[in-house]
């Protein structure tokens, strides 16, 4: 829980200080589940539910809300019950193409890093005997893709976030299936509640 605090506590900073020139902050929650990319879309809700919580901002990079071109800046946790909990800091480049007024349509592709913690204890082998390494946990890269559907505030997403090296000798790329459900704020709105 401290861990998730302090997390949310990064991200409404971190979107703060670089609100000049950003379009909008979000929080989003995901429900993930292990499988091969675009395999499982109706099983990434079902138990056991793995989730993940994140916070991040949108940099819009051009003017044309019809065809809109926007970068995205996230840090989150996630918790893979009995094997990882993850803390992922990643951008993405987005596309979204607005069909009415309220309704986008969208896909991303993006790219960064992952620190994940074992939630079992981890041995190496030394000299003919097992030894107990520590918990910090270890650098991994992430890959997220993905389609989403925005209707105003809300948006959900279908993505695909792949972690690598995940165990070097054997799973060298663990593939995950996300179900992801947002809102978003535009920066207007924070400034001017921060002004009265």
């Amino acid at each position: 829980m401290k861990r998730l605090t302090l997390i949310l506590v990064l991200g409404v900073s971190f979107s703060s200080v670089f609100s000049q020139g950003w379009k909008e902050t979000h929080v989003k929650l995901s429900a993930m589940r292990p499988a091969f990319p675009f395999s499982k879309l109706l099983g990434v809700a079902t138990t056991p539910f793995h989730p993940i919580v994140e916070v991040g901002a949108a940099y819009q990079w051009n003017k044309n809300e019809k065809n809109s071109w926007s970068q995205n800046v996230n840090i989150g946790f996630g918790y893979h019950r009995f094997l990882q909990s993850i803390l992922p800091i990643y951008t993405t480049m987005e596309y979204k193409h607005c069909l009415k007024k309220k309704w986008q349509v969208g896909a991303f592709l993006g790219a960064g890093y992952l620190h994940s913690f074992p939630l079992n204890s981890q041995f190496k082998f030394v000299d003919g005997a097992y030894e107990r390494t520590g918990r910090s946990g270890k650098a991994q890269v992430i890959i997220r893709m993905g389609l989403l559907v925005k209707y105003q505030r809300l948006s959900l997403a279908y993505e695909n976030f792949l972690q690598a090296p995940f165990v070097r000798s054997y799973v060298p790329l663990m593939p995950y299936n996300l179900l992801t459900i947002g809102y978003h704020m535009p920066f207007q709105i924070l400034s001017k509640k921060a002004k009265k």
